[in-house]
């Protein structure tokens, strides 16, 4: 099956007549967080039309799973097994063993990701080649590390000639959904197609912009658009998000923090005319959303993680520090203790992006 025969055999299906053709059977091997889980939609999309006949399930970490429900390009999606637990690990290869899959694709560089599949001995394993794990894959294509995550996740269908239609991730809200985020804005009488959505959490203090950036933002965007602004963040963000809310007073229509699940939120966000925010989940969720976005970025390279959509700016001001500090930033310390990168990034250069946004608003 590795061989380019087997690739033609495996692929080419034009003589077969419709509805006779095997099922073809692939397994992705996804990634754990929330954002990271985003980025591998364009992959899984492509991997679903590369046949007639496709059953593509997707191995994911569980905090990220949320991500993928609702998307039709799936059959199943198989949570990983927590680290550490062996007998979890064995069940999960026996089960992939039993499942017969034809292809996995290593969308994650971790050597986990290659060793899972090849453990379970599927035929086709494909992935970027990356150090102490090439030898686990039949195809692999070198790791362009100047080119967003994205493409290098869709760069792994090229030794197997599968082509894909475009960069843009998948993000599926139903209905309910919907209509369960258009009543939380109804509590405000807010009109959905005209808010800007703010979010100043992030994982990392280093990926953080100032609380009182964000206060004054805030305060110039209602002064200079008026349109309602509502925050949004996870408990985790509750005390930075009290102490903006606080200082805001009235320029926030609606404080959101704590307050909804992962996909209430998600649903939320679409209704919004535009998002700000750091380099975080609810920022790729705004650009699976095809929502105009504002990104902020610091230590991570907005190269790499920022959006490719066209509602987006990516905003950095990267110093251009030695290679030494510069690798120990995003490898050692994940980013300086002044923050300086991110606050380079001024009030300003946010407002001239948002006046261009809200002008078509």
């Amino acid at each position: 099956m590795s061989t380019e025969n087997g690739m033609n055999d495996l692929f080419n299906m034009d003589d077969i007549p419709d509805g006779t053709e095997p099922e073809r059977r692939v397994l992705i091997v996804g990634m754990n967080y929330i954002g990271d889980t985003l980025f591998t939609t364009p992959l899984i999309r492509a991997m679903h039309k590369s046949h007639r006949r496709t059953a593509v399930d997707v191995l994911n970490g569980p905090r990220g799973t949320a991500m993928l429900e609702n998307n039709p390009y799936i059959r199943t999606v198989i949570s990983k097994p927590p680290a550490g637990d062996r007998a979890a690990f064995d069940a999960l290869i026996a089960r992939i063993v039993q499942e017969r899959y034809d292809i996995a694709i290593a969308a994650s560089t971790s050597f986990e990701s290659a060793r899972i599949p090849y453990l379970a001995k599927i035929p086709v394993r494909a992935g970027l080649r990356t150090e102490l794990r090439s030898f686990m894959f039949t195809h692999s294509a070198p790791r362009d590390m100047r080119t967003n995550i994205i493409l290098q996740m869709l760069d792994i269908l090229k030794p197997l000639g599968i082509a894909h239609d475009d960069s843009r991730m998948d993000l599926f809200i139903s209905d309910d959904e919907h209509k369960e985020a258009l009543a939380v804005l109804a509590k405000k009488r807010i009109a959905k197609e005209h808010t800007l959505i703010v979010h100043p959490g992030a994982t990392r203090a280093q990926k953080r912009w100032p609380v009182e950036y964000f206060v004054k933002l805030i305060r110039q965007f209602n002064d200079d658009q008026g349109f309602p602004v509502i925050l949004i963040g996870g408990k985790e963000d509750e005390a930075r998000n009290a102490i903006i809310a606080a200082d805001c007073g009235r320029a926030i229509t609606l404080d959101l923090t704590g307050q909804l699940s992962l996909r209430t939120l998600a649903a939320v966000i679409r209704t919004a005319w535009a998002f700000v925010g750091n380099d975080s989940a609810p920022l790729h969720m705004a650009s699976a959303l095809n929502v105009h976005t504002v990104g902020l970025f610091g230590q991570t390279d907005p190269v790499t993680y920022g959006t490719l959509h066209d509602g987006g700016y990516n905003l950095s001001m990267r110093r251009a520090c030695h290679p030494i500090r510069r690798f120990a930033c995003a490898r050692i310390t994940r980013g300086c203790g002044d923050n300086v990168c991110m606050r380079l990034v001024t009030v300003d250069m946010v407002m001239e992006k948002l006046r261009d946004i809200f002008r078509w608003a």
